[in-house]
């Protein structure tokens, strides 16, 4: 009987390519949370690793994972949480993908386009894929205890419940170095210069790929009907005082 081919879908290929383009201490702190997602949540993508695992060795070589970004644009339609039907055919986790969006561009992407891809992935260098560096680079198409297994991470680098974590926190656990780059190096890439920490609110954000280094500014809030600053708003520029323009009325500017 003839093996299942694997076509990876847009969220898949999406998560992989926020996943090498981030951060580096991104990619560390997603490897800490695949190794703390609890085997319920990742039972999918165990199911999609070992059907991409051609040759049965545990690991995905750089041209089976290169062949589950290409795949097959008629397969069908396999979903998260779903196991695939036994027998011949192909494999597509979550869903195809349109002809303009980006998973097609990568899909049609030269080999050594899709090796950037991959390549982050690759986090010992050996040429392999390990199942756990695959999770981290797919972990957002996880469904399950996201906040559960991102808060056990957070606690590992922070075993003394200070609330916030550093450089020195990182190196207890991952060493020194994290792809060959000081830990000092990476966390100098998403944290503002003389902040040093990061808090469990900041480590969410860059779990999820969100900006810690330039957080938004807060939203001014309009004045109050009478205030001084609303008095002083009928002689300037009201949209200066007034945040909201439907607040102008209501706010007597």
């Amino acid at each position: 009987m003839e093996r299942e081919s694997i076509t990876l879908a847009p969220e898949a290929l999406r998560s992989m390519r926020k996943y090498a383009d981030g951060p580096r201490l991104r990619r560390a702190a997603l490897q800490l949370l695949a190794q703390e997602s609890c085997p319920e949540d990742v039972k999918a993508v165990r199911e999609l690793f070992l059907h991409i695992d051609r040759e049965g060795s545990g690991t995905l070589c750089y041209d089976e994972l290169k062949d589950a970004i290409r795949g097959d644009q008629t397969s069908g339609r396999w979903r998260a949480g779903a196991t695939p039907d036994s027998g011949e055919g192909n494999v597509n986790l979550l869903g195809d993908a349109s002809p303009l969006t980006p998973a097609r561009t990568l899909r049609h992407a030269p080999s050594l386009a899709i090796e950037e891809v991959i390549r982050p992935m690759d986090s010992n260098g050996d040429e392999e894929i390990y199942f756990l560096d695959f999770v981290a680079a797919t972990t957002q198409n996880r469904t399950g205890n996201f906040e559960v297994a991102a808060h056990a991470a957070f606690h590992r680098l922070d075993p003394e419940r200070t609330g916030t974590i550093d450089t020195h926190s990182f190196k207890r656990v991952l060493g020194a170095t994290f792809e060959g780059v000081d830990i000092e190096e990476l966390f100098n890439e998403v944290v503002a210069p003389g902040a040093g920490k990061l808090d469990f609110e900041a480590f969410l954000f860059l779990l999820k790929g969100v900006d810690v280094l330039q957080p938004p500014p807060p939203i001014p809030l309009s004045p109050k009907r009478g205030s001084p600053a609303c008095r002083e708003g009928r002689n300037n520029d009201r949209r200066r005082v007034c945040f909201f323009p439907e607040e102008l009325a209501s706010a007597g500017c």
